[in-house]
């Protein structure tokens, strides 16, 4: 009978062990998984860098004149913050010299908030009309960049520019409100033709053609007038080649027949 009780008491034991751990697992953060994401700028900002995961060397931005940059990958987290570059050198060489004393980040001068889902991302920088000294240089706009989103043959428009617009691409009228538009199945050359609003009308506030190859995809970015005064947006076509898609193998099936 003690024996039956021991046991009894060390089956019960290893079980409230085994749910405390479950329980324990399913209540720890989970690690962010990595996204990757390119990066645009109306001006090409020089000197930014982020750091591309925890313990990982700081990496320098490269902003290209027309179109995505090259691709980077960050593991970190929701949030990317970026950094003036010479700063954040300066950061990590301190660390390096006395790692059990780290010293504290410096401010960002930019910060990238990447909504839930999105595993490839295109960041838009934009200078702050007023910024204040200790506060961020650049606005960054955050666009869902996947192939998946916007394939190949297909155009959007992404408007940050402050104003809504109308559009006629590819033949079809669309309504561009600010934020991200839809996507418009294109090919070959088109041009854009955009009207805004001026009072009780309409007004013809520029005109925009690009051309797209076979396996191209093209995002249109709206950045805001030159004058705050100024109805037409300045557009930039960022154009990118996609890869051919692999077909999908599938193992042949072979029919069982009863003899």
């Amino acid at each position: 009978m003690a024996y039956s009780c021991r046991y009894l008491i060390l089956a019960l034991a290893m079980m409230l062990a085994a749910h405390l751990s479950v329980h324990a697992q399913a209540a720890a953060p989970q690690t962010p998984g990595a996204f990757t994401f390119t990066v645009f700028a109306r001006h090409r900002p020089a000197g930014l860098q982020f750091l591309p995961a925890v313990k990982k060397a700081p990496q320098a931005l490269e902003f290209f004149g027309n179109t995505r940059s090259p691709l980077y990958t960050y593991r970190g987290g929701t949030q990317v913050p970026f950094y003036d570059g010479v700063e954040l050198t300066a950061w990590w060489e301190a660390l390096a010299r006395d790692p059990h004393n780290p010293p504290s980040l410096p401010t960002p001068v930019a910060v990238a908030q990447v909504g839930p889902g999105i595993v490839r991302a295109l960041f838009l920088f934009i200078p702050e009309r007023n910024p204040v000294p200790e506060g961020p240089r650049f606005s960054v706009y955050v666009v869902d960049d996947s192939p998946l989103y916007l394939p190949a043959g297909y155009a959007s428009v992404i408007n940050a520019s402050g104003r809504a617009y109308k559009a006629h691409m590819g033949g079809q009228v669309l309504e561009v409100p600010l934020g991200i538009g839809g996507k418009v199945p294109v090919k070959g050359t088109v041009e854009l033709r955009l009207a805004a609003q001026s009072g009780d009308g309409w007004v013809v506030s520029g005109r925009h053609t690009f051309h797209l190859g076979e396996r191209d995809r093209v995002s249109l970015v709206f950045f805001p007038p030159t004058s705050p005064t100024g109805i037409a947006p300045i557009i930039r076509t960022l154009v990118e080649e996609l890869p051919e898609e692999k077909p999908v193998k599938t193992t042949p099936q072979v029919a069982a027949y009863d003899h």
